[in-house]
């Protein structure tokens, strides 16, 4: 069979002359023949930077855990110590979420334009200071300050998913997102069991009071100290890793990650940004970003009302919540690894349905026209549909994002997912805290059902654009290209 050569169809960052013979006749597809001199750069391998993944993982359950470890006690502190009124708990928690939208797109383009460790190393400090002013506080204020630089230092969490994506490849994304979704969890299970511990400690030490109060914040702080530590031993992304994420017809030899800001530090010119810009998918990102925002308003209501509910409904204290969301935390990361069972025969837009109406029937189940508050069993099955929902969407939902912004600077890109997330966590609790007061579970868990619904909606007429690209496979390389 004769063959053309037509050039240059593919190209590498060194812009080495390649050679791909195409037959004249094509009735099938078939493997293509890559000749050159030297191996073209390969697709970044998440093996090859491990070390790296794990401390991103640690990272994200560091910020989980820096959350999750005052849920159960919260309620008591400002009620018993600062003697405040219910309403506050939901601000107590949106704050601290406030401080995430805000900080998330800084740090996203911060990374961007810099290395990970310097951002990461520059909000651990932070998270160790913002804990500190928790376990201090003498009034409200000191406390919600405290919580809002956490929230602040917490947006790292949007620095840590531009690592993995950049690290990993369409074929093991979904299963490294969901491991990260994972640490999320575990650290919402370590959280509160580390809640509970502290429920143990009752001493002074030169005016300082370590009690179930405040020994949260202290704990917290230490292990931020470990995870700045930690960042010692990172491996950062290469400009040649940065620079196999672009597209083949780019245009520009400027590193895909650098932002708006190239490799030297120099400014991108205005096409080019505005360019980089128009290359956005504008529909695939609106939609994940709404998806992500009800999500996860949806289950801060629970995290926000959780306690005072069953104080109210079975009269559980501290340690009873604390385990409560300890066994929540295990569910989740049992239907995680369902997960990794189910990506093998279903994709990602399947699931995620799935997971959403498993959160319409939990809220379903919650909601009650007659009463506000519902029976034990009707409460367990409720919470553990939601929860299961929620953490699987979650992780779905990650990968789905980042597949469908392959080849562009996702640090900003995952800023604004984060900032959505943050968003939400700033309007749910001050709903939840009092639509719960004034609407009882009624009010309460029936938008959040009618959220779920919309969700399941707009997703359902969301699937095709949110089909991410395929990737052709050749002798010594993967070529990205958008589904006809």
């Amino acid at each position: 069979m004769e063959s053309n050569e037509k050039e240059p169809l593919l190209s590498n960052s060194s812009s080495k002359r390649v050679v791909i013979n195409v037959p004249d006749s094509i009735t099938k597809p078939e493997i293509v023949k890559v000749e050159t001199s030297k191996p073209l750069p390969q697709e970044p391998v998440a093996a090859g930077y491990a070390s790296g993944i794990y401390i991103m993982l640690f990272i994200t359950f560091l910020a989980s855990v820096c959350f999750s470890i005052v849920l159960p006690s919260i309620w008591p502190f400002l009620r018993d110590v600062m003697h405040s009124k219910y309403s506050i708990v939901g601000w107590a928690v949106a704050v601290n979420s406030a401080g995430s939208f805000l900080a998330s797109p800084l740090f996203g383009a911060w990374a961007d334009r810099r290395t990970t460790r310097e951002v990461l190393a520059a909000t651990l400090i932070l998270m160790i200071i913002g804990n500190v002013m928790y376990s201090l506080a003498s009034n409200i204020w000191m406390l919600l300050a405290g919580r809002f630089i956490v929230g602040v230092a917490a947006a790292n969490y949007a620095v840590a998913q531009t690592y993995l994506s950049y690290v990993t490849t369409q074929e093991n994304r979904t299963k490294i997102m969901a491991l990260n979704s994972a640490a999320n969890v575990l650290g919402f299970i370590i959280g509160p069991a580390f809640a509970l511990v502290m429920t143990l400690f009752r001493f002074e030490i030169s005016g300082i009071k370590v009690d179930a109060y405040t020994m949260p914040g202290y704990f917290s702080a230490v292990m931020s100290l470990f995870g700045l530590l930690s960042l010692i031993t990172l491996k950062e992304i290469s400009p040649n890793q940065k620079k196999s994420k672009k597209p083949a017809t780019g245009g520009s030899s400027k590193s895909i990650g650098s932002g708006f800001y190239s490799g030297g530090g120099s400014v991108k010119d205005i096409s080019h940004i505005l360019k980089m810009r128009k290359k956005i998918p504008i529909l695939p990102v609106t939609v994940c970003l709404v998806a992500y925002f009800l999500y996860t308003a949806s289950f801060t209501v629970f995290e926000t009302i959780g306690t005072p509910y069953t104080e109210e409904d079975f009269g559980w204290s501290v340690s009873q919540n604390s385990l409560m969301y300890a066994a929540l935390g295990v569910l989740c990361i049992i239907s995680l690894v369902i997960l990794q069972i189910f990506v093998r025969f279903f994709p990602d837009r399947v699931l995620v349905v799935g997971a959403t109406v498993l959160m319409v029937a939990g809220f379903v189940v919650l909601f009650d026209i007659e009463n506000h508050l519902v029976s034990f069993p009707r409460f367990c099955i409720a919470v553990s549909l939601v929860s299961a929902g929620y953490s699987t969407a979650v992780a779905v939902l990650i990968s789905i994002y980042s597949k469908v912004l392959e080849s562009l600077d996702q640090g900003m890109l995952m800023g604004w997912l984060s900032s959505s997330g943050s968003m939400a966590r700033i309007i749910g609790p001050v709903f939840a805290s009092n639509g719960f007061q004034y609407g009882g579970g009624r009010l309460v868990f029936g938008v959040m059902a009618g959220l779920m619904v919309l969700c399941t909606l707009i997703l359902m007429g969301s699937y095709t654009i949110l089909k991410p690209k395929t990737t052709v496979s050749t002798a010594n390389s993967s070529i990205n290209k958008p589904t006809e």
